[in-house]
């Protein structure tokens, strides 16, 4: 048998290697090292939730997006939205089959929803000939969308520069034109004119202080100035700096107390808390409120159905006063109960903006419209089959 060998540094001979002892070693587990427990960003969850303006927030379905991104690639204000789509003011889609529109000045519905639309309609057209670079055009005064556009696309021009004045001043009327003009460039000589009327939107607001460009035109005291009246949007400002988030934390828990909207926020944030009770009960007859509140919850990806009172905010959603609510929660949040939400807001021009938002069957809207709980005696009740007849042929 031959023995194995081993050399050692100095000697000239091979030794047999020797059979290493047998040692009893007691294992001794390290204990783990201690960390931190894990604190959730609640205010990054709230800043995801919340999103960024965009141009498609007040021009609904402005399938000319993607020209305008083009011009300013970095502006996002004119990127397609995200997860989200825009919180309308009013239900658009029935008016497709309503022009030319009744003349019911009796119903205030019914002229919201006509006035809303024939605004959103001439501004589209607007931009559509300045995208089409119709060098004489001109948007007509009402217009302050498309004078935003058009003073960026004709910024240093002879033209601009003899109207400077007006123009501006019609500019000024709307926050989000103003938003573009200040973003574009066009107008930097009138920066804090601009940021005035920007300021009056808190969404706005913020998305100045979001934007590295911008954010060099104002300070931290502008800031809290404009957004004094507006809690929880300060809140999510202050919380893009270290800094200050414990302050924003705090705010926006003392917002909670008495703001529905921020109790609403708080109601996904922090759900167990021992005040989400009287957060409850001040944001329970709020629309806005509980569809932010599902908002937030789902921005982190959870379970809508988990969330805490899911049962009793669906409730409170589907009633006439919510229509508007129960529409952008179908719409953004739970889509599993798009058709039952239609179908209890029925015949509400909501019903119809959700059943063509989501692409519902066509055979559905039609069950609607000819159901025997259909139309009775609203201002758009003799539109409602033809819609359905039209929007099933699709």
């Amino acid at each position: 048998m031959t023995a194995s060998v081993y050399r050692i540094k100095g000697l000239e001979c091979d030794c047999p290697a020797q059979p290493a002892p047998e040692v009893d070693v007691s294992v001794v587990a390290m204990p783990p090292k201690y960390q931190e427990p894990e604190v959730p960003d609640l205010l990054g969850q709230l800043n995801k939730s919340l999103g960024t303006p965009r141009l498609s927030d007040v021009l609904y379905n402005f399938e000319e997006l993607e020209q305008l991104a083009a011009l300013l690639p970095t502006f996002t204000y004119f990127h397609p939205r995200g997860p989200y789509g825009p919180i309308k003011a009013f239900p658009l889609r029935l008016t497709q089959c309503l022009f030319p529109p009744p003349m019911d000045q009796d119903d205030a519905l019914a002229t919201s929803i006509f006035d809303l639309a024939q605004r959103q309609g001439r501004e589209k057209v607007a931009i559509r000939r300045l995208l089409a670079g119709q060098k004489d055009y001109v948007p007509p005064d009402d217009c302050a969308l498309a004078l935003a556009v058009m003073s960026f696309l004709r910024r240093g021009s002879a033209w601009l520069k003899k109207h400077r004045v007006q123009t501006l001043t019609l500019i000024l009327r709307s926050p989000e034109a103003t938003f573009i003009s200040l973003a574009s460039g066009a107008w930097n000589d009138q920066a804090s004119v601009l940021l005035d009327q920007v300021a009056v939107s808190p969404e706005l607001a913020v998305q100045v202080w979001r934007s590295p460009v911008l954010k060099q035109l104002v300070s931290e005291d502008w800031l809290r100035r404009v957004l004094q009246g507006h809690p929880l949007h300060l809140a999510v400002a202050l919380s893009f700096q270290k800094k200050h988030t414990v302050e924003a934390r705090t705010l926006l828990y003392e917002a909670a107390k008495e703001y529905w909207l921020a109790a609403g926020v708080c109601l996904a944030l922090f759900p167990f808390n021992p005040e989400a009770g009287d957060r409850w009960n001040l944001a329970r007859n709020n629309g806005e409120a509980l569809y932010w509140a599902g908002r937030v919850w789902k921005a982190e990806r959870k379970k809508i159905t988990d969330l805490p009172r899911y049962k009793e905010i669906v409730f409170q959603l589907q009633t006439e006063a919510n229509a508007k609510w129960a529409y952008h929660w179908a719409r953004d949040i739970d889509r599993s109960i798009a058709e039952d939400f239609a179908r209890q807001l029925w015949p509400s021009p909501w019903a119809v903006e959700l059943i063509e938002d989501l692409h519902l069957p066509g055979d559905f809207a039609t069950d609607l419209a000819t159901g025997p709980n259909g139309p009775e005696s609203r201002f758009w009740d003799q539109y409602l089959t033809l819609w359905a007849t039209e929007y099933a042929s699709k």
